[in-house]
């Protein structure tokens, strides 16, 4: 009997808890970034409410020597942001192939309220990024 108690519970924290997975919204445009074709896509991540609590963006190149040179240029920009100062909190840059990931995306925003997604709905994400020219899903 305890058993069936016990696997009531579960089954109801899952419900509750949404199986532990986090909801997101995946937004992508293909696009030419220094004269090499490349796909971006903004991933925002969203709390129970829909609310948006995360992003990052990556961008996968045509040609990994392509992605190195931009990955290269990137991470040369972020550190020249904390060498003057400027908050990047927890962003961070990763590299692999032809992928480059942009962890902590909204960190880097600036001050500019145009600019910001946190706190966003996820219809206004999705708006957002559809007025500058992305797809979402």
């Amino acid at each position: 009997m305890k058993k069936y108690y016990v696997m009531i519970f579960c089954i109801a924290l899952l419900f509750v808890t949404g199986c532990g997975n986090g909801k997101q919204v995946a937004c992508s445009k293909t696009d030419t970034i220094e004269g090499v074709s490349a796909t971006g896509t903004i991933i925002g991540e969203l709390d129970a409410n829909d609310k948006v609590v995360g992003a990052s963006m990556s961008y996968e190149f045509a040609d990994k020597e392509s992605a190195t040179k931009y990955c290269d240029m990137m991470k040369g920009l972020l550190e020249l942001s904390k060498n003057l100062g400027e908050s990047t909190g927890k962003a961070s840059i990763d590299c692999s192939g032809s992928k480059i990931t942009i962890k902590g995306f909204e960190e880097l925003e600036g001050d500019d309220e145009e600019d910001k997604v946190i706190g966003l709905s996820k219809d206004e994400f999705v708006q957002k990024a559809t007025e500058e020219g992305y797809t979402c899903k």
